[in-house]
């Protein structure tokens, strides 16, 4: 069968989980989608190539995406980055992943990893590919063919490369701030207000939701800055947001401590790809406040901030 997402041809069923197919894609990755929206996507003839590369992303950074329906994917699809210098990182650090150790070459493959970079071609995954490499960021030796469909090109991190990774990955090693991922519902702003804001400043941190800094930028291109710019993530599964998982795996991605959260009665409700992390489940905002500061302490140690 084709892949319901990317069109990719040949990809079968790995299982089934009542009405939910489990698909193992080599370009999207593996995921779950719902029979009805599945059904629907097969019908369409063009790929989704936004929603491929949602996926290709979670399953690049290694968290299991949500259950996939159209409900799920639009919020999901809202968290794009769409600058051009967010894609070239992508790409840079998808190479250095695949580096067992520096000076390895790694095929990046036209036909199967333009998800990566967010395109919708081999054309756009060769732009980014040619980018890095007028950047000195990396050495690369095409391969020999007249079409692009069929191109792949063998990636090697130069100095100048991993110096660059590095770097990203050491940025929020000296700061000062905790970034929030929760609901955005008025049955929630007690907890942000008397719970997860001061359990973080009595730690030591300054407390951060997207909603709170003024910005022009839009909203997900602010999001990641924001947490690249975090020392920790707190993430809060209360009301099982696909935002929460989405910027919880981001942060996993360029690996910043997640501390994981749950009001008691959702903790069945917590995927399970999530649920083996070690979550506070709280019951109320100074249980939780007390908890996430003793937490923070514990695993990040105290921050610079005054108490």
């Amino acid at each position: 069968m084709k892949c319901p997402v990317c069109k990719w041809d040949g990809v079968g069923i790995a299982d089934r989980f009542g009405d939910y197919d489990d698909i193992n894609c080599p370009r999207c990755g593996r995921y779950e989608i719902g029979g009805s929206y599945g059904h629907i996507l097969q019908q369409c003839e063009t790929p989704d190539h936004l929603l491929c590369g949602v996926l290709r992303d979670f399953h690049e950074r290694g968290v299991e995406p949500p259950r996939i329906e159209e409900r799920v994917r639009q919020e999901l699809i809202a968290r794009i980055l769409d600058s051009v210098p967010a894609k070239a990182d992508r790409l840079l650090h998808y190479i250095a992943i695949r580096s067992r150790e520096p000076g390895d070459e790694v095929e990046v493959i036209g036909k199967q990893d333009w998800p990566v970079v967010f395109g919708t071609s081999p054309f756009a995954l060769a732009y980014y590919v040619d980018h890095l490499h007028d950047l000195g960021l990396i050495e690369k030796v095409d391969c020999v063919t007249t079409d692009l469909d069929q191109s792949s090109w063998g990636c090697t991190l130069t100095v100048a490369g991993w110096e660059k990774v590095e770097s990203d990955r050491k940025t929020s090693i000296a700061s000062d701030q905790g970034f929030v991922a929760m609901w955005f519902a008025d049955a929630m702003t007690p907890i942000w207000k008397y719970s997860l804001k001061p359990g973080i400043e009595d730690a030591g941190y300054k407390a951060l939701r997207v909603d709170s800094d003024e910005h022009n930028n839009k909203v997900c291109d602010k999001i990641i800055a924001d947490i690249r710019e975090s020392r920790f993530v707190v993430a809060d599964f209360t009301g099982q947001r696909n935002g929460v998982y989405f910027e919880a795996g981001f942060a996993m991605g360029l690996g910043l401590p997640v501390i994981w959260t749950v009001r008691k009665d959702e903790i069945d409700n917590v995927h399970f790809d999530t649920r083996q992390y070690n979550h506070i489940v709280w019951e109320d905002a100074a249980d939780l406040r007390r908890r996430l500061a003793e937490r923070i302490r514990a695993t990040i140690g105290k921050g610079p901030r005054p108490i």
